[in-house]
């Protein structure tokens, strides 16, 4: 009974199969003739529709150029002027941290150079 259920299945299962490859052969069979069927104005107007989408693919091209030359223009001048400040900010707090570290330099000198009693 089990290898009677197992032909059948796989006789199923082989039939199903060849029944799908051989609509899948019709149906590319009838695109392809569909396909021969155009005609030429059909062919330049995809042709046309081709060459207007380049066009318009360059053009977007252009303008995503023009604004990051703009927006990479405007960023650095921002960046220069926020370097700018910071520079401005720091510059007493390292001349202080300068003046410190002359500071502990000097004591040390001073303390290595302490006379010291025998």
């Amino acid at each position: 009974m089990n290898a009677a259920k197992i032909t059948l299945g796989l006789a199923v299962g082989v039939a199903t199969g060849v029944s799908l490859v051989l609509m899948e052969r019709q149906n590319q069979t009838l695109q392809a003739q569909n396909t021969n069927k155009k005609l030429p104005s059909d062919i330049s107007n995809e042709v046309d529709t081709i060459q207007s989408q380049i066009h318009q693919i360059k053009d977007h091209a252009l303008t995503i150029k023009k604004d990051g030359t703009d927006f990479a223009k405007s960023i650095s001048g921002e960046i220069k002027t926020s370097i700018g400040e910071f520079k401005a900010d720091i510059t007493p707090n390292i001349q202080r941290l300068q003046k410190y570290l002359e500071n502990i330099q000097n004591r040390g000198e001073e303390i290595t150079n302490f006379p010291t009693k025998k």
